[in-house]
């Protein structure tokens, strides 16, 4: 039996090694370049094809956080999703603390796996917008037992004054969703659509998400009605007539399941038929609730129980907080400065590329062109 203790200040040395802390040392530089290789697909020749979305969203996060030290302005790790996703991929923008936006130009080698990226975000926005209406919902139903019925639900909806706040920021009449929908310029080409209503616009999606809803704006909607109209009907706009590959590729698969797909058959009905705000929330609500039982009954996910509808009568079950799904960028950022491709920093640290980031970045540029 060894009866040998070890010195706690032994441990402690060592422990900095034996970490994963201590990919981070000099000495380590082998095992970060065998982790390296496998991460971004670069260790195969069978697997490093042009094909490979990992490897180019990786490359992407590489040469979008190189396009902002070329501007002067680069992102903290907590803000990666706002200034590495959503600004480049879906509005070919830097985003500019304080400024205005700059163009950004990605690499043509990233084409394909940055379209993804856009749809990525579309529906970001997408769903963003729809679950403000489930709680605008949930909401109007209020804590009575007994429920309300579809017509109270639709006058309650109707009281949050979300028409009168998207008729103060338009500044003009909006006398149902068409109408909406003709300010954005549906009809339009997508492309005139997309850049008029950029990310510096008070309007994009991007500026009514951020926006607090505690603020009140005179140039952007704040009311859960408003964000998610206001959302649909830019979406409609800008994507509804689009003949973007990746996006006609997420409607064949997605089918029949929710999309951005279900907000173009909205708008199609709204254009046709010209409905007041009444009969469009009515229809609306008919559609989330046969979603929901859907998705409560059919499914089995007992979990997504935000109401229940008895004797004719919607009753509140739960709130939901609407916001976007994980990216998982910001744990890639994490893992890229294990590596050393990025500079060491805590969440409010800036997001900078070392020498071997950017060796790494040319690499998976050439392997892919």
């Amino acid at each position: 039996m060894c009866t040998q203790r070890v010195q706690p200040s032994v441990l402690s040395e060592s422990s900095r090694c034996f970490s994963l802390d201590g990919l981070r040392e000099p000495e380590a530089k082998p095992e970060r370049d065998i982790l390296t290789g496998i991460f971004f697909d670069l260790d195969d020749e069978d697997v490093t094809t042009p094909k490979s979305h990992r490897q180019a969203t990786l490359g992407l996060v590489l040469h979008v956080l190189a396009a902002y030290e070329e501007v002067d302005s680069v992102p903290a790790r907590k803000d990666i999703d706002q200034s590495c996703i959503f600004w480049p991929h879906y509005y070919g923008e830097l985003y500019i603390e304080g400024g205005a936006s700059r163009k950004y130009h990605s690499h043509p080698c990233f084409e394909d796996t940055q379209m993804y990226w856009r749809q990525f975000s579309l529906h970001q926005f997408y769903l963003y917008a729809t679950e403000q209406f489930l709680q605008a919902m949930i909401d109007a139903m209020g804590n009575q037992p007994e429920g309300v019925t579809m017509a109270r639900l639709v006058e309650l909806m109707l009281e949050s004054d979300f028409v009168e706040e998207l008729e103060r920021v338009m500044e003009c009449k909006i006398d149902g969703p068409a109408d909406l929908l003709d300010f954005f310029g549906a009809g339009d080409s997508p492309r005139q659509v997309q850049q008029h209503f950029s990310c510096d616009h008070p309007l994009s999606e991007a500026q009514v998400y951020y926006q607090h809803s505690k603020v009140e704006s005179s140039k952007t909607p704040v009311t859960r009605l408003g964000r998610a109209f206001t959302i649909w009907a830019q979406l409609y706009a800008k994507w509804r007539d689009s003949d973007d590959p990746a996006l006609l590729n997420v409607l064949v698969r997605a089918n029949r399941e929710w999309c951005i797909g279900t907000a173009f058959e909205w708008g199609d009905q709204w254009l046709d038929e010209k409905p007041n705000w009444s009969s469009a929330l009515e229809g609306l609500v008919r559609d989330f609730q046969s979603r929901h039982n859907e998705i409560y009954l059919n499914k089995g996910k007992l979990d997504a129980a935000w109401f229940e509808v008895l004797g004719g009568c919607f009753i509140r079950v739960q709130d939901l907080k609407p916001n976007f799904r994980s990216t998982r960028h910001p744990q890639v950022a994490t893992i890229l400065q294990d590596l050393c491709l990025l500079e060491d920093g805590g969440p409010h640290e800036v997001l900078k590329l070392t020498a071997e980031g950017y060796r790494v970045l040319t690499e998976v540029i050439t392997a892919r062109s």
